[in-house]
């Protein structure tokens, strides 16, 4: 018969009731209902999970991993969030991370009244915003901004509405007048020059059409018709310095650091900024460029600004680089069409004129040396 030492008794009571120590706690975590987590998705495609959401605040979502610091992400960087026991709030999250906007609308409308903690309603009303301005619904999209900007008043260039209506539109009539409202109720200074900052905007766009009285703003207000805020005045700060990191970056030669940047800026930006933004993306991808998939793949970014933003000022170098590209994968006759293109916007620039006037003689010799063949020509 073994007799055991006391000692290894007493270590081998300890370790049992550690064991069923953790073995309780295992059984209370994993209990259905009892643990909750939350899931963030980002636009970049990363999935943060086991988090669980805390604020939303200065135009950023606060939640806090399971261990580590708490987090923060810019309100545009969401992709999707699933919260714990908030199954209406993740049904109206899939249908806007799917693009199906109206049925998101109808389903944060319908989540509002039920939200019991700040965050969780102003997030709704964040892609409320978001909902009624991919669905060209302007005044729905202007009451959720005279919400958020309340709280929210340094981020108003985030939440400021991008697809603006026809100056015609009676859009702007009901926008304005619920403007009016949300400034005689405001009791912030921060939050009236957010209002303010929409009313001026509007008066701009709507001039020399004419609208009810009861719409207009007090003549304290009224904006000079040629001198409108700028888009660059009216851009968050912040995404004021990630644009410059981004031209920093491409400048030290971290392509791939720009590239990245690039993705992550382009879903906060309006239209013009868009063509700086790809024109960065397209020129580090062409610096990195080694095979035709990858000309290929620079050409893309830079043609989207040749096609949709043509009269955008990075149109004509976007035009140049994409002709590059396009030399690169011996495309000769895309590549001089697209030079004699950007040969005619380029004319306030004489260095890239010098440049595309450069490349457009070597492409024609080039293709007189084959006797006016273009290889992969389309």
């Amino acid at each position: 018969m073994t007799i055991l030492h006391p000692a290894h008794v007493c270590s081998g009571i300890r370790a049992f009731r550690a064991f069923a120590g953790l073995l309780a706690m295992w059984a209370v975590l994993a209990a259905p209902g009892t643990l909750q987590a939350d899931t963030v998705t980002l636009k970049s495609g990363r999935v943060e999970r086991l988090v669980r959401v805390r604020e939303v605040k200065d135009g950023k979502l606060f939640y806090r991993p399971s261990v580590g610091r708490a987090v923060s992400r810019r309100l545009s960087e969401i992709q999707m969030i699933e919260v714990a026991r908030l199954d209406d709030l993740n049904a109206a999250e899939l249908s806007f991370a799917a693009g199906r906007f109206a049925e998101a609308a109808e389903r944060y409308e319908a989540f509002l009244p039920k939200a019991d903690r700040q965050w969780q309603e102003l997030w709704a009303r964040y892609r409320l915003l978001c909902a009624y301005d991919e669905l060209g619904q302007f005044a729905k999209a202007v009451e959720q901004y005279c919400v958020l900007v309340v709280h929210m008043p340094e981020s108003a260039a985030l939440l400021m509405p991008r697809n603006w209506p026809a100056a015609s539109s009676t859009f702007y009539t009901d926008a304005l007048d619920t403007l009016q409202r949300a400034r005689g109720r405001s009791a912030t200074e921060a939050a009236d020059e957010a209002l303010d900052r929409l009313i001026l905007r509007i008066q701009y766009k709507v001039q020399g059409h004419t609208h009810p009285a009861a719409s207009q703003p007090d003549d304290g207000l009224q904006a000079p018709l040629d001198d409108p805020e700028s888009e660059a005045e009216a851009l968050d700060p912040e995404l004021v310095a990630r644009l410059r990191l981004l031209a920093e970056a491409f400048d030290r030669r971290a392509y791939t650091r720009t590239v990245e940047l690039a993705d992550e800026l382009l879903p906060e930006v309006d239209h013009e900024h868009a063509a700086e933004v790809l024109l960065f993306r397209g020129k580090a991808l062409f610096q990195q460029a080694r095979e035709a998939e990858d000309y290929f793949e620079a050409a893309l970014s830079l043609m989207r600004v040749v096609i949709h933003l043509p009269d955008s000022r990075p149109a004509a170098e976007c035009g140049y680089y994409a002709a590059l590209a396009m030399e690169r994968t011996e495309n000769l006759p895309g590549a001089r069409r697209l030079l004699q293109e950007a040969s005619r916007k380029a004319e306030d620039d004489t260095e890239l004129a010098r440049q595309i006037q450069f490349s457009l003689v070597r492409v024609e010799e080039r293709m007189n040396a084959r006797g006016g063949r273009g290889d992969g020509a389309n």
